[in-house]
């Protein structure tokens, strides 16, 4: 006697943005679609449930206030969030290294005096404290509590930054109202 093969195919997609994972950086959330479906010997596919499973997707993305997207400097960094890093560059078709990144979306933005390093763009414009900070600011941080800047990103407003972390990595958000940024932030170049 036959009886139908019923073969599960269970499909995980997760998309980097809404992802959960907690490590010593910096917190996101994961989220999970399942898509379950049957075959038969016969080789029909039908949904296993119904009505269709479906997840809830929320993104980092979806804090940055709407009126942030008024500002062109809060508009250009979104715009190049996931391009991969790459140390030394400073332009979409190459990739982006964190200090390249803010050079980049800054001159694109008029600020064609915007030095290329991060040690130069502290002494650039006016410093400001996390407090002050406003969307289109550029936040810097320590890779270490108390130490001095070495890596910031475009504040796009709501606690969130936009910036180009490290190799292996793309250009994305950080929620730095979390203790890890925090205990680094050093100051804020107001534009």
């Amino acid at each position: 006697m036959k009886k139908a093969l019923i073969l599960l195919t269970v499909i995980f997609i997760a998309a980097l943005s809404s992802c959960f994972r907690k490590d010593e950086k910096e917190e996101t959330e994961v989220t999970t679609t399942v898509t379950v479906t049957t075959t038969t010997a016969a080789e029909t596919t039908t949904p296993v449930s119904s009505p269709t499973t479906t997840a809830i997707f929320t993104s980092v993305t979806e804090s940055i206030p709407e009126e942030a997207y008024e500002n062109p400097i809060v508009k250009t960094a979104e715009a190049l969030m996931g391009i991969d890093f790459a140390q030394g560059g400073a332009s979409p078709s190459e990739g982006f290294d964190n200090s390249g990144f803010i050079y980049y979306v800054l001159r694109e933005n008029g600020y064609i005096g915007c030095p290329r390093q991060i040690s130069a763009q502290l002494d650039w414009g006016e410093n400001v404290g996390f407090e002050e900070i406003k969307a289109g600011d550029v936040a810097y941080f320590s890779a270490e509590p108390d130490g001095e800047a070495s890596f910031g990103g475009i504040y796009a407003g709501n606690g969130i930054m936009i910036y180009s972390p490290y190799p292996g990595e793309k250009v994305k958000t950080a929620d730095i109202t979390a203790p890890y940024w925090q205990s680094r932030f050093v100051t804020a170049l107001s534009l």
